[in-house]
């Protein structure tokens, strides 16, 4: 398991390799029960994953998976408005960031609580990732006014330069709705 200051990566390989899939299959089993979806969506409006979301032990624990067109590290971020307009989603604001820190696990005046690991996709371009989100202590914590929104970008985070760690436009985007 890696740990980050904004939150903790379980990675479930997707070409069978058993490392790491006994932690996140014990993350879900002790999370069973889902209370928050995003429905992840490419530039073109084609649907490219999910994310569902769980809630234990006053942690909110995020199951994505997603499909890209290229293997690659890519960005990840939590985003302040639960709206994906595409194709360039900047209807989605910037990072979720309720306490106003800087950008990044590597930024001194950061991280804040939009801040995710990047997300690699293999040689099909699919990845299955469990992340246990730090920053958020409930569900409900994405259900303000204007909602809270998941975006990929096309290339990996720096976890350091502001806003977006110097990581690209943004590719994919999923509105965190109720379930």
């Amino acid at each position: 398991m890696l740990m980050l200051s904004s939150c903790a990566v379980m990675d479930k390989p997707v070409s069978g390799q058993n490392n790491g899939e006994s932690i996140a299959a014990k993350v879900k089993e002790q999370s069973a029960q889902y209370f928050a979806q995003a429905i992840l969506y490419d530039g073109k409006n084609n649907v490219a994953g999910k994310a569902l979301f769980s809630q234990n032990a006053g942690k909110v624990i995020m199951h994505i998976d997603v499909i890209l067109s290229e293997e690659g590290l890519r960005g990840m971020h939590l985003h302040e408005k639960g709206v994906c307009e595409g194709p360039d989603f900047t209807s989605a604001g910037g990072h979720w960031n309720p306490a106003g820190r800087g950008h990044g696990t590597e930024n001194p005046m950061g991280p804040h609580h939009g801040d995710l690991p990047n997300i690699m996709t293999l040689k099909m371009g699919k990845t299955k990732k469990t992340i246990i989100l730090d920053k958020a202590e409930k569900i409900e914590d994405f259900y303000d006014a204007d909602g809270t929104s998941i975006v990929i970008h096309a290339g990996p985070d720096d976890m350091k330069t502001d806003p977006s760690g110097n990581s690209g436009p943004r590719i994919i985007c999923g509105v965190i709705r109720p379930i």
